[in-house]
């Protein structure tokens, strides 16, 4: 008889201890722990969000570079084409500085020089 008595306290034990495993895994289940513990999904939350949040520190800094010399680029390409425009412009004087019509009105402004038979006139203002 002590033996089915205790048999029987045994498997009253065991049932109780099944009981709490039955409610464990149900409060796991539906994302409850232990009373001031995290669920599962709340921890690899909180993982994902923190591998998130360093991918993005060491993204963003590479971004801000990568942006800065888009725009240092754009400016030289500008500045190029500014520089380009001037050069043909000046180029276009070399050319024209070349021909004998250049030397010969240089000549004239410049140094006052005039064809042999050329008569010089002059505007002179008078002072009242």
């Amino acid at each position: 008889m002590s033996r089915d008595r205790f048999s029987a306290e045994i498997d009253y034990l065991g049932s109780g201890s099944k009981r709490r495993n039955r409610a464990r895994r149900r409060r796991l289940r539906e994302g409850r722990g232990r009373s001031g513990s995290l669920s599962r999904k709340t921890k690899w939350g909180i993982v994902v969000m923190g591998v998130g949040f360093l991918l993005f520190n060491c993204w963003w800094p590479q971004y801000q570079k990568i942006d800065a010399l888009k725009q240092r680029g754009a400016e030289l390409q500008n500045r190029k084409a500014e520089l380009q425009a001037n050069n043909q412009v000046l180029q276009e004087k070399i050319n024209w500085l070349g021909t004998e019509a250049a030397v010969e009105r240089m000549a004239r402004e410049e140094l006052g020089l005039i064809k042999p038979g050329e008569q010089v006139l002059m505007k002179v203002n008078q002072a009242k």
